[in-house]
């Protein structure tokens, strides 16, 4: 290089740093910023939101300066905080899972590999943050810890439909680790979900990397408790020793282009040093000129550089970074001196140190702040979230052991006032809303359309159809027997922007007042936790089997986190051998029109199917919109 050209690199590069100090300013105060935020959210009380902006992860280095040459091993304690997994005589899962899950971290550790964790106490963090954590940290493999239950014993692992190759492989290390320790039963490495071959995991499907679920025994058999506690160093050191096992016999394709899965370099500090850029023969000491660590250097191939400016990363055709300025690489020409990238605070696709859980504010792949704009746009979203948690609503506990339990069989009744709203629904609503119950809407012209699904009928599909074509949300209410047999309506449900209502695991029919306070919240928690992990949905409206409720109900379901949901109007639609007729029962759903309407219709029903088109019309035609309860 001539001297002319060096002197104009040098100036080049002083600017670019000075520049990189203004960005760094910039980014500062956007942190300051979001620690009022937060600060106020906590002194509000809103802890549910945190967990919301935060995902529950620690605001510092993920890496905690323990990062080593081996690979990244994000260990995923399943459940946490209020989704307890599955329990059995006060065993709960989340705990257990837990334990496995730091005895495994401390075996890695002291074999020098680099291990992060979703969770290292009893926090709840929703299955897309433990993604985000893992993908936006360039972790090499994902290993989730969890138990099983129901009929059987032994252990089991699940990776998504189409594992094969580096993931197949650590699973069946895991697995045959696991057996020379000692298990009842092997049960086999599966592929998709119990349900379906073709369905998979949230987790097993939404990570970038060798991902699989470990279900460590059943937690209701007494011969799997005795072995997981009896094995608990043994089960962790046979997990630890299989994924190092894999990553020997892979590494070679991790050390190419900085890592396996595109990424690079050692993650920043609560994503603000840069991450990605380590690539080709650039190495990863993190030095000006030599590789990854957010200082992108020289290397023999094209590079993803997070210089501010574009003024580092070299080689032939170097990538687009996500730095400050979203313009960080170059295009041939050698970097004498790579300038420390800033990422971006959204998920900017690159496994860079972008915040843990920050997926909750900005989306989109290589949404990087950029200048003062993006700043704007940062703290714009920011405010959002705010927003949204000034408005959701905050669950006040209720004592349960304060309220009757007499059980109470909700209808309606035939008495309307003089807007043809029924007396006892707004009777209901002034006794029973402050237990956070819903019984009928506000009085305006708006109704809202809810479905029973206990079982299908096939008739679903047409309602989906219907309400598709007419351009109107509902909210159908399931039980656990359906989500698990009809899957691909459930997903079509969720698709087409309908809310999924808790209509309980078992559908008692004697009513939740039947039963202890503990069965009545595994009704609620056991269908929660089992849409949380298999469709990775969160439920919030409960609607109560048989329409049987008590005070006491309504407060155990309002503590699980619930809106209870009744009805304004139902009709005798369930019997499948002797449907009502159509043209009288489209009749009578439009008499029965009044201001916040909460209609009850099964999804069972031929008649609901047939006239639910022309009732949408009709009620359009006298001045009615419909809503969703939310």
């Amino acid at each position: 290089m001539n001297a002319k050209r060096r002197k104009k690199r040098q100036l080049r590069n002083l600017i670019c740093t000075a520049w990189c100090g203004v960005e760094l300013l910039i980014v500062t105060l956007a942190f300051l910023g979001l620690g009022k935020v937060l600060q106020r959210t906590i002194e509000t009380g809103n802890y549910k939101n945190v967990s919301g902006i935060w995902g529950d992860f620690s605001l510092g280095n993920p890496y905690a300066g323990q990062k080593k040459d081996g690979p990244v091993i994000c260990l995923d304690a399943g459940h946490g905080g209020k989704d307890n997994g599955s329990d059995y005589s006060q065993r709960f899962e989340k705990d257990d899972n837990l334990r496995i899950t730091l005895a495994v971290a401390a075996y890695l550790r002291e074999k020098d590999a680099t291990v992060l964790l979703t969770r290292e106490d009893d926090t709840f963090v929703s299955l897309e943050d433990r993604c985000s954590f893992a993908n936006t940290n360039g972790v090499d493999y994902f290993v989730s810890l969890h138990r099983n239950d129901g009929d059987g014993a032994g252990v089991e692992i699940w990776v998504d439909s189409a594992a094969d190759g580096e993931t197949a492989e650590m699973a069946q290390k895991i697995l045959d680790g696991l057996g020379a320790v000692g298990i009842q039963r092997n049960r086999g490495l599966k592929k998709g979900t119990q349900k379906s071959e073709n369905g998979d995991y949230f987790v097993n499907v939404n990570t970038d990397m060798p991902s699989c679920i470990v279900e460590l025994g059943f937690i209701n058999n007494a011969a799997d408790n005795q072995m997981f506690d009896a094995h608990l160093d043994g089960y962790a050191a046979a997990i630890g020793d299989a994924v190092l096992a894999t990553y020997e016999a892979h590494k070679d394709e991790h050390a190419q282009g900085g890592d396996a899965d595109g990424g690079g370099g050692t993650p920043g500090t609560a994503g603000v040093t840069g991450g990605a850029g380590g690539a080709g023969d650039g190495g990863t000491g993190g030095t000006a000129g030599n590789g990854a660590g957010g200082v992108t250097g020289s290397g023999d191939t094209g590079q993803t550089g997070t210089g501010v400016n574009g003024s580092a990363g070299a080689g032939s055709d170097g990538a687009a970074g996500t730095g400050v300025t979203g313009e960080a690489g170059a295009t041939g020409g050698a970097g004498d001196a790579g300038v420390p990238g800033v990422t971006g605070l959204g998920d900017a696709g690159a496994k860079a140190s972008d915040t843990p859980g920050m997926s909750g504010i900005h989306k989109a792949a290589g949404n990087s702040i950029s200048g003062m704009a993006g700043v704007k746009s940062f703290l714009d979203g920011l405010r959002a979230q705010q927003e949204a948690a000034d408005a959701a609503p905050e669950v006040t506990m209720i004592d349960p052991s304060d309220r009757d339990n007499t059980s109470q069989d909700w209808g309606q009744g035939v008495n309307v006032d003089e807007k043809n709203r029924p007396v006892g629904a707004l009777n209901a609503q002034a006794q029973y809303g402050g237990l956070n119950a819903l019984f009928i809407g506000e009085d305006t012209p708006t109704v809202y359309l809810t479905f029973d699904e206990g079982y299908e009928c096939g008739y679903t599909e047409s309602l989906l159809n219907t309400l598709k074509e007419k351009d109107v949300k509902a909210v159908f209410f399931v039980t656990q027997p359906y989500v698990r047999d009809d899957g691909d309506l459930v997903r079509r449900m969720i698709d087409d922007g309908h809310v999924l209502g808790n209509h309980s695991v078992n559908h008692p029919a004697s009513g939740l007042p039947a039963i202890t306070a503990e069965e009545q919240q595994n009704e609620v928690m056991g269908l929660h936790n089992y849409m949380l992990e298999n469709y990775g949905y969160t439920m919030s409206l409960f609607r109560y089997p048989a329409g049987k409720f008590s005070e006491q109900s309504l407060a155990i379901v309002n503590n699980c986190g619930y809106k209870s949901v009744f009805w304004s109007f139902a009709y005798l639609d369930y019997d499948v051998n002797n449907q009502p007729d159509q043209t009288e029962s489209l009749k009578k759903m439009v008499d029965r029109l009044h201001p916040g309407a909460v209609y009850l219709l099964h999804a069972e029903s031929e008649t609901n199917a047939a006239v639910l088109g022309d009732f949408i019309d009709q009620a359009r035609a006298k001045g009615y919109t419909f809503g969703v309860i939310g």
